[in-house]
């Protein structure tokens, strides 16, 4: 997986520079189904014992499932999505669109949790097994992990196209240092949390060093040097990959030794898989990578108004014949960033100071997202693996 991470940018700007952006997408169609075909004839081992996959043990499954749940869920979260989505965009913060729509998702979720608490383990969401402290607090130090890497991914490249004018493939290239040294790391402090048997210096460190990197990432301007701008990234990517040990499903199993012929750890959240019961584990990461993904949903939409409103500040600001219009249309296509004002034109230089500002403050809302992970990573028990062993019930 980290193998991709190192070459799906690449690639990613070689087909979008040389073909069509569309290729990003279409390659996931073969790629995607041999790793399906590789799954299935993958045997994964259970961590409970279980009988044989019958009809009468489906029929028995499906009312266990909680549809009224999701049924809740799923429209107050398209609704708080689109009210960020819409809010200063297609209308007005104080129309009522907007208005209703974060109604409609305040209700929704009140109703949800209403349900939840009611329906108790049956629920969508176990608040017997939400509610630990080693399961919460792992699942907001994931979530803001996630948060961070998935807004970077989205800012990085239109600062390297937009603000330095690189290619959409070199910007592939100016991403390595992140990726590469995320990668070396995510190894070392796998190697690392075998051998001492303690995750919870790792998650620590890996938030902290995560929020330092996007502190100096905010500092990024157009006429940063390279040599910064690519230490800067070493220093983020190094923290991501320490971070991406403790907190998700990319981290190296810990796998069983003749001291230690007990604790099988399969890959997944260590903190989780430590803090509880066997049966009760597949429930708790669910619920970590539940809200890792529904964080980066959420902070991808605030990312985008943060960027937006700052934009249209710093354009005023500095390059005050630009339209408006036109500057926040080119912020979705970097390569289109320096054609906002006519060749040899001295606002150019303003144009693309707006641009560095306004992602320098998305940046900063990576800085306290990490910074929550680091008060939250806390939370995660202070257990040595190699001593602990899953409890039955």
């Amino acid at each position: 997986m980290q193998l991709g991470t190192v070459f799906g940018p690449l690639l990613g700007g070689l087909f979008t520079q040389f073909t069509t952006w569309r290729w990003c997408f279409y390659i996931n169609l073969p790629v995607g189904g041999v790793a399906g075909i590789l799954l299935i004839l993958i045997k994964i081992p259970e961590l409970t014992v279980k009988g044989p996959f019958t009809l009468s043990l489906l029929k028995k499954t499906i009312p266990e499932i909680d549809l009224i749940g999701f049924a809740l869920f799923t429209p107050a979260s398209t609704m708080f999505l689109l009210a960020l989505q819409f809010g200063g965009n297609d209308y007005p913060w104080n129309s009522s669109v907007v208005i209703g729509l974060f109604c409609g998702a305040g209700v929704s979720a009140i109703l949800f949790v209403v349900w939840e608490r009611r329906v108790g383990d049956r629920a969508m969401i176990p608040f017997s097994v939400a509610g630990r402290r080693i399961v919460y607090c792992s699942a907001l130090n994931g979530a803001a992990l996630v948060v961070a890497i998935l807004v970077a991914a989205q800012y990085l490249p239109i600062y390297f196209q937009g603000v330095l004018g690189y290619g959409p493939a070199m910007s592939g290239v100016n991403l390595l240092p992140t990726i590469l040294s995320q990668l070396v790391m995510v190894i070392l402090s796998g190697v690392l949390i075998q051998k001492a048997g303690y995750y919870l210096p790792i998650a620590v460190a890996g938030s902290a060093l995560s929020a330092i990197g996007n502190g100096l990432v905010s500092m990024f301007s157009p006429t940063t040097k390279v040599a910064t701008w690519i230490g800067f990234q070493i220093v983020l990517g190094s923290g991501r990959g320490i971070g991406m040990q403790t907190v998700s499903l990319f981290q190296i199993p810990i796998v069983p030794s003749r001291s230690h012929p007990t604790n099988i750890w399969p890959q997944g959240v260590i903190a989780v898989q430590n803090g509880l019961p066997a049966a009760q584990i597949p429930i708790g990461i669910a619920f970590t990578i539940f809200c890792q993904n529904f964080a980066g949903a959420i902070f991808v939409v605030v990312s985008n108004v943060i960027f937006t409103h700052s934009l249209a500040s710093e354009i005023r600001a500095h390059a005050p014949s630009v339209s408006l219009q036109a500057a926040l249309a080119a912020g979705s296509k970097p390569s289109a960033i320096r054609s906002l004002v006519p060749p040899g034109s001295s606002e150019i230089d303003g144009v693309l100071a707006a641009f560095s500002n306004s992602i320098n403050k998305v940046f900063y809302l990576l800085v306290a997202s990490c910074g929550g992970g680091l008060l939250a990573s806390f939370g995660m028990g202070w257990v040595n693996i190699k001593k602990k062993k899953h409890p039955q019930t």
